[in-house]
């Protein structure tokens, strides 16, 4: 007789009915629990016990047993709040959580409950410190992550950002026909120390800010005038002198005039009004004897220019440096006016030296030479021209060096340019010297003077001294004195974007170079986009080839028939700022937005899926630990891998669905209520058969 086994039998489903309760019960007490993943209990029966019958071997079961207990993994609703660090997926995923008080602790979550603690780290309620990967701002403006996953963390401050490239675009009215000034932005500004009046000196100027590295700002002004050649026009790039602290502007001999000049050019533009070209029309070419007007013979035929009797340096000539001179030479009563007159030396005998001084009396424009005269009398009259090519590179301003001095006395080392005496390099550029590393023999910087080779090894800027080493290894420190240096134009370099770059001191020159561009610290490149971009090829030796073509962009400055206008204008840099607001956006990338006007991508999130989410073990406080049985999670960015999006200003939402529950509610009820019936009707059972004895 079973009579026995049915009471266990119901005892089993008692038991099995009172567990499922506690599983209604646990998904009725979370129906408002933020990420909450409500469970279903499910049954199995108890292997049957065999017994014979009439019909042979039968089985009869022995009741029931609990067969697992697995939360239901679907999307629960989102519920909008105004936290834009509450967070919710869409889709599969879970936030990776990790505990700062447990070393290798990591958990899941679906509960985006999320805030910035003290030190900027985004945590849950329970403080644990939500992952992610850290972003950096690329040079292009895009933000990439960079190294492994880790605490999420919010900076509370943006530093300042240099300056490294500045947009402007003007219309510069087609209807100018000649210039303002004829003698040249630059000659005005050097003549009138850098105080120019519109109209007088300029036709047209624009205006911008800027900033340095610790977020001062500057002003950089654009003057603009029209030159007498069809559709083209020259600019200069000026900064305040005040604030001008390149090592040649701060020396109590430079004149005011030279201080504050950034980049001299012109531009041409097409019949169309479009930008065709920018570039230097400024001539600094070798000079040379090309015709005796009057004197003995042909004996300085073809000599080139020097600076100074004998040994004398080989010397270029400036456009600017004779363009004021007339074109028929003065005279006074019969004898030229050599007074206060630009004077060379010329060889007399082919031996590459200069011999006899001469005076540089007139220049005709027309076919670029230059009069030179012997003395008042005329005694020996030459027609010379001073340069054959014009740069094709815009030209920014900066410091050459011409000589070291010995300070215990010994022979200074003149620079000279036995070399490449074409090039005419008897300077170095002082910014050469910043990129010198006593520790890397590439960075030295070598130079000729009175024909042997020397080495500068060293540069100290703070006593502008500089450690030199001759052909026999011997080292003698130098100095640098201010009649040694002087301003000069140098062709421009290109920057990442293919703009004109210019070289601003507005901070002290740190005497530290940089190691990716090898300029001092504080020399601030900024590349200047007028609306055009060139085609350049950057050589071994640092060097460019000039443009080939340069191609307009959308925003662009334009000589159309309308008053002269600045259309727009932009830079990349920005002062010092604190944070004001965060945001995340749908692939988990977490934006601050500063008092400074940036809006920065500080990090991105990171989630987490699993092959068998419904194996994941609870460790309550909303959290999950992976198991052996869920396998490994699969990380990733928000929408990759198979991963679900973010939603900001949003918690999804317990996925207990309270109908479905109290539907469960009274089937459990009802199905214990059974049970337990099973148990006193086998009870009074038992007790019919034990009154049969009585």
């Amino acid at each position: 007789m079973a009579l026995t086994s049915s009471l266990y039998s119901g005892v089993s489903g008692l038991v099995n009915m009172g567990n499922a309760m506690q599983v209604i019960g646990d998904n009725i007490s979370n129906v408002n629990t933020t990420g909450f993943k409500a469970s279903r209990s499910t049954f199995q029966d108890i292997m049957a016990q065999s017994i014979n019958t009439a019909r042979g071997g039968s089985q009869v079961g022995r009741g029931a047993a609990m067969s697992d207990v697995a939360p239901l993994f679907q999307q629960g609703s989102f519920e909008s709040t105004s936290s834009p660090t509450d967070l919710a997926i869409a889709g599969n995923g879970f936030f990776i959580v990790s505990d700062p008080a447990l070393e290798n602790s990591v958990y899941y979550t679906r509960a985006g409950q999320f805030h910035i603690d003290k030190l900027g780290f985004m945590v849950n309620p329970a403080g644990l410190k939500v992952q992610g990967w850290k972003m950096e701002t690329q040079p292009d403006g895009t933000a990439e992550i960079v190294g492994a996953m880790g605490d999420v963390q919010v900076v509370n401050s943006s530093p300042p950002v240099a300056t490294a490239q500045a947009t402007v675009a003007v219309n510069l009215d087609s209807r100018v026909s000649n210039p303002v000034d004829p003698r040249g932005l630059e000659k005005a500004w050097v003549q009138k120390n850098g105080v120019l009046a519109p109209n007088v000196d300029y036709e047209y100027k624009t205006s911008l800010n800027v900033y340095d590295s610790l977020g001062n700002t500057h002003e950089l002004t654009i003057y603009f005038d029209k030159t007498s050649s069809d559709r083209e026009w020259e600019f200069i790039v000026t900064m305040s002198p005040e604030e001008d602290k390149n090592v040649y502007a701060t020396l109590p001999d430079t004149p005011p005039s030279e201080r504050g000049l950034l980049m001299r050019g012109f531009l041409h533009f097409t019949p169309q009004g479009s930008i065709d070209g920018i570039y230097s029309k400024y001539n600094n070419g070798i000079g040379e004897v090309v015709e005796e007007v009057a004197g003995a013979g042909a004996q300085y035929a073809n000599s080139k220019f020097y600076d100074a009797g004998g040994s004398g340096n080989m010397i270029k000539f400036r456009l600017e440096d004779v363009e004021d001179l007339p074109v028929i030479p003065e005279t006074n009563a019969g004898q030229y006016v050599i007074t206060g007159k630009p004077t060379v030396f010329l060889d007399n005998n082919a031996d590459g030296q200069g011999d006899d001084q001469f005076y540089i009396v007139g220049f005709d424009p027309e076919d670029q030479t230059i009069t030179l005269t012997s003395d008042a009398a005329g005694a020996t009259v030459i027609k010379a021209k001073i340069g054959t090519t014009n740069s094709e590179h815009i030209q920014r301003f900066g410091t050459r060096i011409r000589n070291f001095r010995n300070p215990a006395g010994g022979a200074d080392l003149p620079i000279d340019n036995d070399n490449d005496p074409a090039a005419n390099q008897n300077f170095l550029e002082l910014d050469a010297l910043y990129r010198i590393n006593p520790d890397d023999e590439t960075t030295y910087v070598t130079f000729t003077s009175g024909g042997n080779t020397y080495t500068v090894v060293r540069y100290d800027a703070e006593n502008m001294q500089a450690t030199i080493r001759d052909a026999a290894n011997a080292e003698t420190v130098y100095n640098i004195t201010g009649q040694d240096i002087e301003g000069d134009w140098f062709d421009v370099s290109y920057g990442d974007h293919n703009y004109p770059q210019l070289k601003a001191y507005f901070l002290p020159p740190s005497g530290e170079a940089m190691p990716t561009t090898g300029w001092d610290r504080s020399a601030q490149m900024v590349e200047l986009n007028f609306g055009a971009y060139a085609t350049v090829t950057k050589n071994d030796d640092g060097s460019y080839d000039p443009p080939s073509t340069w191609t307009t962009e959308a925003i662009t400055t334009t000589q159309y028939a309308n008053r002269s206008s600045t259309l727009f204008y932009d830079q990349d840099g920005f002062g010092a700022g604190f944070l004001e607001s965060v945001n995340v956006d749908s692939e988990g990338v977490i934006t601050g937005s500063y008092s400074n006007g940036r809006i920065i991508a500080l990090a991105q999130l990171g989630l987490a899926r699993f092959n068998s989410p419904s194996d994941l073990a609870k460790e309550g406080g909303n959290l999950w630990r992976e198991t052996t049985a869920s396998g490994a999670p699969v990380t990733g960015q928000p929408r990759t891998n198979g991963l679900g999006s973010i939603a900001s200003n949003a918690l999804e939402q317990s996925t207990v669905d309270m109908g479905t529950e109290f539907v469960r509610l009274i089937t459990t009820q009802r199905a214990f209520q059974a049970n337990s019936r099973v148990i006193t009707t086998t009870d009074d059972m038992l007790n019919e058969l034990l009154n049969m004895k009585r």
